[in-house]
């Protein structure tokens, strides 16, 4: 087979076998990132609307809870007061909630046997059979249902039922009716779901109460496949292929509504979901069958041009290799194959005009030396006159330590002129010690071929002052690499030495300052803490005497740093070993814990707290060490409260307080705890610190605090 056959069969192969193999990748790849992209965009919409919808369902219930802890309904359902005399407060209160709320439709009060007592309508005093339809009861718990038709407007209502409590004693419920409208709008709104999509919500049973965008009515209440119904307790978001209430095949995803125990549902046909696909593997194909038709007829034309420039090259690289420089290769083609061939005939010529051109450099080489030795000796002169209008002190020396030359301002110095320094040394214009410190330093500059900057020397001046200069000294080599003398710059630091003396006095002053500040705010902290004890000793009430014992222990906590301040070396930072031990002493004799015998194991990291997080840091100890104490061991005979503070060398410090006490109650969640301690190490790690607090509630309660600390000191943002 002929290199031109050869050549046509093995491109051919490879554009079909490439071809295909980009096609089936194409396909795949895009496939994959179609799905992935409509898949997030479906998670994100659902999660997103689910999360909306909730805030909503989240608000109903706090308005409903604030309706049931009102006044004026605890009396109408409390049977040892008189209800006909705050009924008419009771109703002014229904009324003016359902003016301020366009959202409520109805609002009903019942007492524990059902009957409602109060009402936006005309219903006072009977029992309300339809109540089964808005709540039920389990476990004590009252539980609300699924959307609803209102009888009253006929509209679809969402009814929210809180229990009221008479001295913690269940004593009826609040019913409100909230319109679904909301609801309706943020489920049904198909932005970003393209021609074919549907988000709709499902109640626990697996029925749709939302409207269907394809099936006339409000409120299809068609049965969704189980099989495909994903219970909200244990939600993985995650979108799938499905086949859904209309027997279509789509891409789906579902997000909890918790606070109804509802899913919401965001769908997209599979066919418009994969469209893309379907086109670009068209696409593909036809310009796969296109490329093979041009690449079969360029490969024939380019297959007969490629043999017969190779044969004639080969002839006249045979001619070259045999010195014939003056023969032409030149092909007329514009391939690489005619470029190569006409770059062996440049070379060729350049190999001739290379010779003739060294025999003319050899006789002009040494006019050329000549010329460049007179203009190196007119630098020399120029390089003088540079020197001598240098205001530092230039100077030169040989290996042996003699001046070899120096500018005017060192001649200046030493009170000789520039002409008499070659040949001197130190010893000629400095006192002995300073001559011998000198040369000695000069000697450790030329023996370790290292340069020395910023040296700070004494030195006596032609008129017997002392001055102080910083010099600078580099070595400098011969063509061989041997160091053959140094050359030195100094400059005159006299008055700046004198000015950082003067610096040095006005901050030991302000030390001295910021001492006695620190030590006067830890009096005042103290003086503080000192009446707000006094207060709580004369109070009657036990939250108020807790209320003034944590503040009081958070400002004792602050006095504790600005007294370690005043204590400490160094004012900008704090050990914060020395004061956890000390706020643990504080605590124990604040929280006795008469019962129980607490166990202490702190382990602290040598490493410096900067003042501007000292405080935060502390707080935030104080706060968790005090509800350990005041919570962690009720009932128990003894337990366990450990501290560990580390820190990694870049700056990422890690705080733990921890105990092994009762835990923290089922549920608890941080961001919604109404306790002030709580929100305060909250706000202080996140906003102050910028760090993060994780909580575990495991044989015990352990917070773990982590934020990170920048070269000047300041908490840095994650």
């Amino acid at each position: 087979m002929n290199i031109r056959t050869k050549f046509l069969v093995v491109m051919l192969s490879l554009m079909l076998i490439t071809g295909m193999a980009t096609i089936l990748i194409g396909r795949t790849v895009s496939t994959s990132i179609i799905e992935e992209q409509v898949s997030t965009n479906l998670e994100t919409t659902a999660q997103s609307r689910a999360h909306h919808i909730g805030t909503v369902l989240s608000d109903y219930n706090q308005e409903t809870g604030t309706l049931s802890v009102g006044i004026p309904f605890r009396n109408i359902v409390d049977k040892r007061k008189n209800r006909t005399h705050y009924m008419e407060i009771a109703n002014l209160r229904l009324n003016n909630t359902i003016q301020a709320h366009e959202d409520i439709s109805w609002i009903r009060i019942l007492d524990k046997n059902g009957t409602v007592v109060a009402s936006r309508r005309t219903d006072v005093g009977s029992d309300d059979d339809n109540t089964s339809d808005v709540f039920r009861i389990e476990n004590e718990e009252i539980h609300a249902k699924d959307l609803r038709t209102s009888v009253f407007t006929g509209d679809d209502v969402v009814s929210v039922a809180t229990p009221i409590l008479v001295d913690s004693e269940f004593a009826g419920v609040v019913i409100v009716d909230f319109d679904a409208r909301k609801i309706f709008e943020i489920a049904t709104d198909r932005t970003g779901l393209g021609e074919t999509g549907e988000i709709y919500i499902l109640n626990e049973y697996g029925y749709m109460i939302t409207p269907s965008r394809f099936i006339n009515g409000t409120l299809p209440k068609q049965d969704v496949d189980p099989e495909h119904f994903v219970a909200t307790g244990n939600y993985e978001p995650e979108a799938a292929l499905y086949n859904n209430y209309r027997g279509v095949d789509v891409l789906g995803a579902r997000a909890p509504i918790p606070a109804m125990n509802w899913c919401l549902v965001a769908e997209v046909e599979e066919e418009e979901a994969f469209a893309p696909v379907a086109r670009l593997t068209t696409t593909l194909f036809s310009v796969l069958a296109g490329l093979l038709f041009v690449g079969t007829v360029i490969c024939v034309m380019v297959s007969g041009t490629i043999t017969k420039p190779i044969v004639k090259l080969q002839h006249g690289t045979e001619e070259i290799m045999d010195g014939n420089l003056d023969y032409k290769v030149g092909i007329g083609t514009g391939d690489e194959v005619g470029e190569l061939s006409r770059a062996f005939d440049i070379m060729t010529a350049n190999l001739k005009e290379s010779g003739r051109a060294l025999e003319a450099y050899s006789r002009g080489l040494e006019k050329k030396v000549e010329e460049r030795t007179a203009r190196l000796d007119g630098l020399l002169e120029e390089q003088r006159a540079l020197l001598s209008t240098i205001p530092a002190f230039v100077y030169f020396k040989d290996r042996d330590g003699n001046y070899v030359a120096a500018n005017n301002a060192f001649a200046d110095l030493v009170g000789i002129s520039v002409d008499e320094i070659a040949g001197k040394t130190d010893y000629d214009f400095f006192p002995e010690e300073q001559a011998v410190s000198y040369i000695a330093y000069d000697q450790e500059v030329m023996e370790s071929g290292e340069p020395g900057y910023d040296i700070e020397e004494l030195t006596t001046g032609a008129d017997g002052k002392l001055m102080w200069f910083s010099s600078s000294k580099t070595p400098f080599f011969d063509s061989d690499g041997t160091v053959i003398g140094m050359v030195g710059m100094t400059i005159d630091i006299t008055e700046r030495k004198k000015a950082e003396d003067h610096v040095k006095a006005s901050l030991a002053e302000k030390v001295v300052l910021l001492r006695e500040i620190h030590h006067r705010v830890k009096n005042n902290l103290q003086v503080v803490s000192s009446l707000l004890n006094m207060q709580a000793r004369g109070a009657r009430n036990k939250d108020t005497i807790d209320i003034l014992t944590e503040s009081k222990n958070r400002i004792n906590a602050m006095a504790l740093i600005h007294a370690q301040l005043y204590e400490s070396s160094n004012l900008s930072e704090i050990n914060m070993k020395g004061f956890v031990n000390k706020l643990l002493v504080q605590l124990l004799q604040t929280y006795p814990v008469r019962d129980t015998q607490v166990t202490k194991a702190v382990s602290i990291a040598d490493y410096p707290v900067p003042i501007s997080m000292a405080v935060p840091v502390g707080l935030i100890v104080n706060e968790l060490l005090s509800n350990a104490l005041k919570h962690a061991f009720v009932g128990r005979k003894e337990g366990k409260i450990e501290v560990r503070l580390t820190a990694s060398e870049e700056g990422k410090i890690n705080l733990t307080v921890s105990d092994d006490g009762v835990g923290l109650p089922p549920g608890f969640d941080i961001d919604k705890t109404g306790t002030l301690g709580l929100r305060l190490i909250k706000i202080l790690t996140e906003d102050q610190l910028q760090g993060t607090v994780e909580i575990i509630s495991k044989e015990g309660t352990t917070f773990n605090i982590e934020f990170d600390i920048d070269d000047s000191g300041s908490a840095v943002s994650a």
